[in-house]
């Protein structure tokens, strides 16, 4: 029980980290906003640009979503979703149909030649 509960607990919160990944990066971004852009901006030298440290949190995003998705790592990975669905043909079952001979007249005629017919017998040396 215990065991169980501990993993259900891990599966939760690595689940909760990829979910809150981003905004733990937005806030604290906020946070610190006023050091971003003055320390860490690459455009501080160009204040007509007027970044703000906004190309540092993108470069933070890009970073956390390329971590945290393996697949798109690859580049040369296409993944293709086809959609089929066959539509239900309806079956009726015919009770008048009657079979044009009994099946035992078509079981002897369709026997292979030479065949005893009983096949539990021990082998012929």
């Amino acid at each position: 029980m215990f065991i169980r509960k501990t993993a259900v607990f891990y599966l939760l919160l690595l689940v909760l980290l990829k979910v809150l990944a981003a905004p733990v990066i937005y806030l604290q971004f906020e946070w610190n906003k006023a050091y971003i852009a003055a320390n860490l901006c690459e455009n501080r030298n160009k204040p007509i640009m007027s970044c703000g440290g906004k190309c540092h949190l993108n470069k933070q995003l890009s970073k956390a979503t390329e971590t945290s998705d393996p697949q798109t790592q690859k580049g040369n990975t296409t993944v293709v979703l086809l959609d089929y669905c066959e539509s239900i043909k309806e079956f009726l079952f015919d009770p008048d149909l009657s079979l044009s001979q009994p099946f035992e007249t078509w079981l002897l005629t369709n026997t292979a030649k030479g065949h005893s017919g009983n096949v539990f017998h021990p082998p012929i040396a």
